[in-house]
């Protein structure tokens, strides 16, 4: 018998349940259709209206040099200009103040570069790059060099995460 009652009250508990709530249900399907209408408005989200996307920053103008130099300051994760034109077969300096928390530099991947030199900081040019140049925080110092070819050529940090973070800028060889 004991086998028997202890599945009884499950059963039963369940038929007592479905007799409760069956009506419930049942009133919710037979409402009339304006009822229904309402009940679904009254329990929608309301979504926020659209907002208008921020306006673009407009792009800034390429820094030309001034007796063939242009500052520059490496920032946490930054560059204070972004584009530099210059003539091609000309000399052009590069002054550069580290103002940022870590150390920077100012990277050149691709193109041809004569008459390199540099004051301050760490010189790494032809090692990796045809143009690198490091400074340690807090620290000044600037890199001198003649491009060769008219282009395009991208300027960056390659301290690992710092090109991804937005730390890039385009020297404009004319």
């Amino acid at each position: 018998m004991t086998f028997t009652r202890t599945f009884a009250r499950p059963r039963l508990l369940a038929t007592a349940l479905g007799v409760a709530v069956l009506p419930l249900l049942l009133a919710g399907c037979t409402a009339p259709e304006s009822d229904v209408g309402e009940r679904i408005m009254s329990s929608t989200a309301t979504v926020p209206a659209a907002t208008e996307p921020a306006e673009a920053t407009p792009e800034e103008p390429p820094t030309t040099p001034v007796d063939g130099a242009v500052a520059l300051e490496f920032r946490d994760i930054a560059f204070s200009i972004h584009s530099i034109e210059s003539p091609a077969g000309e000399s052009l300096t590069v002054n550069i103040d580290n103002v940022g928390a870590l150390e920077h530099d100012f990277t050149i991947e691709e193109g041809t570069f004569s008459d390199i030199s540099a004051e301050g900081g760490t010189d790494g040019s032809g090692a990796d790059y045809p143009l690198h140049f490091s400074l340690p925080t807090g620290d000044s110092g600037s890199i001198t060099f003649t491009p060769g070819e008219a282009g395009d050529y991208v300027f960056f940090c390659s301290v690992p995460g710092h090109r991804q973070a937005g730390m890039e800028g385009t020297l404009h060889v004319q």
